[in-house]
């Protein structure tokens, strides 16, 4: 975290040690939006914490709003900075009152959706509230059963820059940080429960660290040509805790994986399609977010049932062995064979039509 400290702030005559209990102030700034700081009491000023990656000097404190008034524990919890427990009233409701930052976008088209990171001034860093967001995207595209295809994709110049440290750091050591509430679906995929329906994901510019994790666990990848690619934890005292260490290894065999890892360095797009992590490569950013479209608006056209046997079974292979997997693709077969969407198919057939499928 960024820590600085000022002799003297504005709102320090705010802060309220009502019953002995110390309070802090989150301030949000006006040149900075996306920029939260924390500010604690001490004897010689104010503490000032950065909960973001970008330092804030006290002439953007003093342009600050206070947003709310909370204690230590709150902060911890690392939910939304502007959804922060207050723990007292400070201001009316009229100006205390602010709406949640939404890093993560949801648009319909159709029976796919298209998901977008949307925190292009972070390099679409992963803080926990994108996080959750992202969570709660996936569980929503699992429970409709008219969603049949998604595509992850990033707003801005890049994909995803990883994981925001300084914003997640406080939340996972102090063991605040609850990534298996109900109505969640872990992006990464690295626990259950899991998606049953495919995901695209369409990576552009920088792809680094959890950026390059999610990508691992889309089921088709697609990338522009300006993509870099980067899995270096190991330069920055971490390790990839997002599933590289595992299917990265998986999918590109152990030498060339822990080259990678190891060193740090970044690939490229086209490094990236001959160690077989993309299949398609498109000229910019856009022409590969079609693709990924296109692609997701072909897989909607299949039988949902088919679809979800297909993933079900490669799954189960990699999960519980190819024994298991192989035992269980007769029944499952028959079991497809008995459905409505089969007999649609067999029907469609005859009258010479396109089938219309109803995941039944």
């Amino acid at each position: 975290m960024v820590r600085s400290r000022v002799t003297r702030a504005p709102s320090s005559k705010l802060l309220d040690r009502k019953n002995g209990l110390s309070l802090q102030v989150v301030i949000r700034t006006f040149i900075r939006p996306s920029s939260y700081l924390l500010l604690k009491p001490q004897k010689t000023g104010l503490l000032i914490w950065g909960l973001n990656m970008t330092p804030l000097d006290r002439h953007e404190i003093l342009k600050g709003t206070i947003v709310a008034l909370v204690d230590v524990s709150a902060v911890l919890t690392q939910t939304l900075p502007t959804q922060v427990q207050t723990k007292e009233k400070i201001m009316s409701d009229s100006t205390a009152q602010t709406t949640p930052v939404q890093t993560v976008t949801i648009e319909r088209q159709g029976a796919i959706v298209l998901i977008g990171i949307n925190r292009p001034s972070a390099q679409n860093r992963i803080d926990p509230a994108t996080y959750i967001q992202l969570a709660k995207a996936y569980h929503a595209y699992e429970e409709d059963s008219s969603l049949l295809a998604a595509v992850l994709f990033g707003h801005g110049d890049h994909f995803s820059a990883g994981l925001d440290a300084d914003a997640f750091a406080p939340a996972l050591t102090s063991g605040q940080f609850n990534p298996f509430l109900p109505g969640l679906i872990n992006p990464l995929q690295t626990s259950k429960p899991r998606l049953t329906k495919p995901v695209i994901t369409v990576a552009h510019g920088n792809t680094f660290f959890m950026g390059h994790e999610l990508f691992l666990a889309a089921d088709i990848r697609v990338a522009a040509a300006n993509a870099v690619f980067s899995q270096g934890e190991t330069q920055r005292a971490l390790f990839p805790g997002g599933g590289a260490t595992i299917r990265f290894v998986r999918e590109v065999g152990w030498a060339q994986a822990m080259r990678y890892m190891l060193t740090g360095d970044n690939w490229t797009a086209e490094e990236a399609r001959g160690m077989r992590l993309v299949h398609d490569i498109s000229a910019t950013p856009e022409s590969a977010l079609e693709l990924g479209i296109q692609l997701a608006k072909k897989i909607a056209a299949a039988a949902p049932l088919g679809t979800k046997a297909t993933l079900a079974s490669a799954h189960q292979f990699i999960d519980e062995g190819e024994e298991k997997a192989f035992a269980a693709l007769l029944p499952d077969f028959v079991g497809l064979m008995k459905t409505e969407d089969f007999q649609e198919r067999v029907r469609a057939l005859k009258e010479q039509r396109p089938p219309v499928y109803v995941g039944r």
